[in-house]
């Protein structure tokens, strides 16, 4: 019994060093060579040498043609070209050299052995661009996907209802990519069956239920009235809130959202009528006087990004009035920057209406806003409008009109200049500046209605005179807009408001008399009254200046 086992151990030893004898027969054969008895698809590519393996898998892969890719209803033909697959040649000899290889060299040569008894199916490593791969199957497959569709509002009338979400199903690219990689890395030209996934919407309509009643409040609040400034409005109705309003899921919860695009598209349609260049300031000097004025404007442009956000903010806030956001541009001439003169704002503005004037006295309206548009005032100066407006003869263009004198109403040069008396004393209330002398008229004057707010001249006196008592100087600005007389006055304000009670008529007699009262309240830019003074008119029967012939015909 001892000597058979000595025989059996015997026998094993001569085969266990007639197999390692072989194993390294093996490797030494087989140094720098894939090792025998490996495949790619019926190819043995045992024993071949780097270079060799370069060269086959390049040819396989040129060579390889065409993958077909199908579904029930869809059959295609893609090149790896088209897929973005190309050979990992570095990554495949490293794959292959490496079998039977390994750091345990028994198992090295295990595998080697059963590689040579048995074979070894090996594959090419590949790369795949996958934005070139999903672009091919997003465009060749579009029409087998069932997009999903979720939960959303509709709306019949007023009423809020919901309709309910549903499944759709798209091509897995994932796996229809694993599947034409396995077929192609081993050379198989198996056509690759097209995979489906379900695709399940986000937004259901358990989770819209919650946003509903919200919704209902939204367009019960409408319109909303958005507005750049007081000038201009827009009103968002329900049939624009519906249009925009959509709902967006965040951590498992719907919130309520805004179109944005539809909302910006909307904002870029009202912008022309918001948008405006930057005006430079202008101030052109002749003879001490402003020639060409033109207070500077900043440049307004529609912020339609930030807008449209505020849009939605403020609508869900439940607010009806909205502002919308706007970016400012300066000028390149600015009006702090102009002759340093303090012409910066607009101090006081008034307005009257000659409508039904004789032309004679219409010319005569514009000859004198023209004498004094563009008038300078130093500070601490005292305007005099007899003095400003000079003269007042057929040598300086005026024309005979009618004008209040010696207890009768007579033709004279320069009647009507009592109308741009009256609107340069309205623009100086306006202004809070003091007044040192007016007068009322006569005998009221249609013009001038409501009576009370007129100021007669005939030089010396009566004569219109306030005091620039301002830091900067004052810059009188004369204008006509059609039967419209309009004074500006500029200068720099202290910050002082004004509030004018009237002009209120009272005592009113059958022939025509009447008397009349105006109030100016002046305060400070605390809101501090600094002064408060009551203008009072005294108007006799017109009767009592009976029309005369015009002495000059």
């Amino acid at each position: 019994m001892q000597k058979i086992i000595e025989k059996i151990g015997f026998l094993i030893l001569i085969v266990a060093i007639l197999s390692f004898a072989s194993f390294l027969a093996l490797e030494i054969t087989s140094l720098d060579k894939v090792i025998y008895g490996v495949k790619i698809n019926d190819q043995n590519i045992g024993g071949f040498k780097k270079s060799d393996l370069e060269v086959f898998v390049k040819d396989a892969i040129k060579n390889y043609g065409k993958i077909t890719i199908k579904s029930e209803n869809l059959k295609l033909s893609a090149s790896l070209n088209e897929l973005g697959i190309k050979a990992d040649i570095d990554k495949t000899i490293d794959s292959l050299f490496s079998i039977g290889r390994e750091r345990n060299i028994f198992m090295g040569m295990k595998h080697q052995m059963a590689s040579l008894l048995f074979g070894r199916t090996a594959s090419i490593n590949l790369a795949v661009n996958n934005e070139t791969f999903d672009k091919y199957i997003s465009e060749n497959t579009a029409k087998l996907n069932t997009p999903t569709e979720n939960a959303n509002f509709s709306y019949e009338k007023d009423n809020v209802t919901i309709k309910p979400e549903r499944l759709g199903r798209v091509v897995d690219k994932k796996i229809l990519l694993s599947s034409i990689i396995t077929s192609v890395s081993s050379l198989k030209k198996t056509p690759v069956q097209i995979s489906f996934k379900i695709d399940n919407p986000k937004i259901s309509k358990k989770l819209l239920e919650e946003q509903k009643e919200k919704v209902e409040n939204i367009l019960k609040n409408a319109p909303y009235i958005i507005s750049q400034d007081d000038s201009q409005k827009w009103e968002i109705d329900k049939s624009q809130i519906k249009d925009w309003l959509i709902p967006k899921i965040s951590n498992n919860k719907v919130a309520l959202s805004f179109d944005k695009t539809k909302i910006k598209n909307f904002l870029i349609q009202i912008s022309p009528s918001i948008n405006r260049e930057p005006q430079d300031a202008v101030l052109t000097m002749k003879d001490g006087r402003a020639t060409e004025f033109q207070l500077s404007k900043n440049g307004i442009e529609l912020d339609v990004t930030s807008s449209a956000l505020k849009i939605e903010s403020e609508i869900l806030k439940g607010n009806k009035k909205i502002i919308l956001k706007v970016n400012e541009t300066l000028p390149e001439i600015r009006t702090d920057t102009i002759e340093n003169l303090g012409i910066t704002s607009l101090l006081g503005k008034g307005e009257s209406d000659f409508s039904g004037s004789i032309p004679s006295r219409i010319h005569n309206i514009k000859l004198g806003a023209e004498k004094l548009n563009g008038l300078l005032i130093k500070p601490g100066e005292e305007f005099s409008f007899v003095k400003s407006i000079g003269d007042i003869n057929a040598k300086e263009g005026y024309k005979p009109a009618y004008v209040i004198k010696n207890g009768a109403t007579i033709p004279e040069y320069g009647g009507g200049l009592c109308q741009v008396s009256t609107t340069t004393f309205r623009a100086a209330m306006w202004a809070g500046l003091k007044i040192t002398e007016r007068f009322p008229h006569s005998y009221p004057v249609s013009y001038y209605d409501p009576q009370g707010f007129d100021a007669a001249i005939y030089g010396p006196h009566p004569d219109l005179r306030f005091v620039n008592d301002t830091p900067n100087y004052m810059l009188i600005q004369s204008k006509i807009v059609g039967n419209k007389l309009y004074f500006e006055i500029y200068g720099t304000s202290d910050g002082r408001k004004v509030k004018i009670i009237g002009p209120e008529e009272y005592d009113k007699k059958p022939d025509g008399s009447l008397k009349a009262h105006l109030t100016r309240e002046i305060y400070d830019k605390d809101g501090k009254l600094i002064t408060k003074k009551t203008y009072y008119s005294n108007y006799k029967s017109q009767k009592l200046y009976p029309v005369k012939k015009n002495p000059l015909e």
